[in-house]
């Protein structure tokens, strides 16, 4: 068998299997159900509530409650997550984890997958 035949049989199952991952990759997109655009985590603190007779103004601090932070551009900013809100909060900042993640992969993929194609077409051309 001729190399150039060999290598473009080579390329060619690589090229189908990238395309398969970048499917799969844009099937789980299509499938994620974001609610809300979040960035940065969530880490619980113990905070003071300011009233004078309270046993957090000799120390001893309330919580740990959870809190989401973020960087906006400027500055850290931070918010309070109710018990309520919390597990919302930190699906939805998963989800949004994940997308990112995968987005990433998907660049990386179709950049990998133009290189090759590139590589398959100038091998093809020889034959």
């Amino acid at each position: 068998m001729n190399k150039n035949v060999y290598m473009s049989e080579l390329l060619y199952s690589q090229l189908d299997y990238i395309q398969n991952q970048i499917d799969e990759i844009k099937r789980q997109l299509s499938e994620l159900d974001i609610k809300m655009n979040l960035k940065g985590s969530i880490f619980f603190k113990y905070v003071k509530c300011g009233k004078p007779k309270c046993r957090c103004a000799t120390g001893e601090k309330h919580g740990p409650y959870p809190h989401l932070q973020w960087w906006d551009g400027q500055r850290i900013k931070t918010k309070y997550l109710s018990e309520k809100k919390y597990p919302i909060y930190k699906e939805e900042l998963e989800k949004n984890k994940l997308k990112e993640k995968l987005e990433r992969d998907l660049v990386l993929l179709e950049k990998k997958e133009k290189r090759l194609k590139a590589t398959y077409e100038n091998i093809i051309s020889k034959i």
